[in-house]
């Protein structure tokens, strides 16, 4: 049994669909498939695809559904929840690979050479400077200065640079890692940490 269905379950034995259609609903909204598709994608094309296999006793959590199997259960649920009246909406599947799990960056994802780490920290030295002139001057804590300051090495394992909306406005003291435009959300620049990025 689902782990989440088994908390309001009407017993131990209960499916979802038998105790959905016990309520004598009047509207219902369908939503399946993800895990048809889903445990494929995320184990890197691992299993099998099951097209040709009309037997999903003989699938692994890794594979993908045959589409005829999909479509007998889905066809199957609808009359189910259709046969007391009730109406209803069906939802498809979004990309899969739009979904975050594909589109997730690493925290610190980038390898640099001496030369790029040399033009980087002379590009942010004016913007980390301003920093620690901004926590002399108490407009920042030291706590939050360390915690903007960009700094980067040679190799991988360099931590992305990210606007954070929810940093103190340096803006009107000039503080950007450059001199020149673009505006003022450089002004919110901090390296994204582990703890916060996977």
């Amino acid at each position: 049994m689902n782990p989440y269905f088994g908390r309001f379950a009407s017993s131990p034995a209960a499916t979802v669909i038998a105790d959905a259609t016990a309520q004598s609903p009047t509207f219902f909204s369908l939503w399946i498939g993800g895990n048809d598709v889903l445990g494929y994608a995320t184990s890197g094309g691992s299993g099998v695809n099951q097209t040709g296999n009309l037997n999903p006793a003989t699938y692994g959590s890794s594979d993908i559904t045959d589409p005829q199997v999909f479509a007998g259960a889905y066809s199957a649920l609808v009359t189910q929840l259709t046969s007391g009246g009730a109406k209803g909406v069906v939802a498809n599947l979004p990309y899969i690979t739009a979904l975050p799990f594909f589109t997730t960056v690493p925290y610190n994802p980038v390898p640099l050479s001496d030369a790029a780490v040399g033009q980087l920290t002379a590009g942010f030295t004016a913007y980390n400077n301003g920093l620690l002139y901004a926590a002399s001057l108490n407009l920042i804590t030291p706590a939050e200065a360390a915690k903007r300051t960009i700094t980067f090495h040679a190799g991988a394992g360099n931590a992305v640079v990210m606007v954070d909306s929810y940093l103190t406005n340096l803006t009107a003291y000039g503080i950007r890692p450059t001199d020149k435009p673009p505006q003022k959300i450089l002004s919110f620049y901090r390296q994204g940490p582990s703890s916060e990025l996977r």
